[in-house]
């Protein structure tokens, strides 16, 4: 007979804690881009079955009581237009709620693989820019072609911090506000010389590392891989040497 305590005595892990946050931010960006186009009980019934997903692989990370508030958001009261409406706003109070109950990363915002890792490079980019502006602004620019492959639209700027958005324009960076599904778009940034580690080899989250700080974005199940300059991030930890090459490719493959 196992002496393990039932899971909802198991102390929840922080790191498993903070990739559920992640997650569930990620999931947040989507519902909120949802909410104004679905209209039926079927298309409520697609969004959430996601989220019932995650809830699932996070049960013991997420407090029982979010749980069953986030479970109890989910349910229609009326298989209506106006029902499904009600539904999405009450759920999108429940996952902040949630989320402010769940611990950040070390000091890194956490986003969506895609949008979310762009916005982590380009973050850090603009970080070491405001340190040396008047440099950065003589450095040639360097290219990042972002190319989405079957994925949902991805939002570039999910992830940065809206106070950097003024230190962006200041280094002349050229943002596209969102990567269309089946469409690339390009991202033009100045900045200092600076290596990204990019590791998603434990098929679970996605790290990116520099400069001794860390984010972690997790994997949804419709992600298929994540290719930069040629090496998917799925198969072996990747560098990118920013100021190595005038173009970097990041290509998102969903299935």
């Amino acid at each position: 007979m196992s002496d393990s305590p039932p899971p909802e005595q198991q102390k929840p892990d922080k790191k498993k804690q903070q990739e559920a946050r992640s997650a569930l931010e990620c999931y947040l960006g989507k519902l909120r881009k949802a909410c104004d186009a679905i209209t039926t009980a079927e298309d409520w019934a697609e969004i959430t079955g996601e989220l019932n997903g995650l809830l699932g692989n996070y049960q013991l990370e997420i407090p029982q009581v979010n749980l069953g508030r986030l479970e109890g958001a989910m349910q229609l009261a009326e298989a209506s237009q106006a029902g499904v409406s009600s539904a999405c706003q009450a759920l999108q109070v429940e996952l902040e709620n949630t989320i402010n109950a769940l611990p950040k990363s070390g000091g890194c915002s956490c986003g969506c693989v895609g949008g979310g890792i762009l916005g982590a490079l380009i973050a850090a980019a603009v970080l070491i820019g405001l340190v040396f502006a008047a440099i950065a602004l003589l450095i040639r620019p360097v290219e990042i072609n972002m190319v989405n492959q079957g994925c949902d639209d991805l939002p570039v700027l999910l992830g940065i911090p809206s106070a950097l958005q003024p230190a962006i324009n200041l280094l002349g960076a050229d943002l596209p506000e969102v990567i269309p599904s089946n469409g690339d778009g390009l991202i033009i940034v100045r900045s200092l010389p600076v290596t990204f580690n990019v590791d998603g080899t434990d098929g679970q989250v996605i790290r990116v590392t520099v400069l001794g700080a860390q984010a972690s974005y997790g994997i949804s199940d419709n992600l298929a891989d994540v290719v930069i300059n040629g090496s998917s991030v799925l198969t072996q930890p990747v560098d990118l040497d920013v100021r190595a090459r005038d173009r970097h490719e990041v290509i998102i493959v969903c299935r």
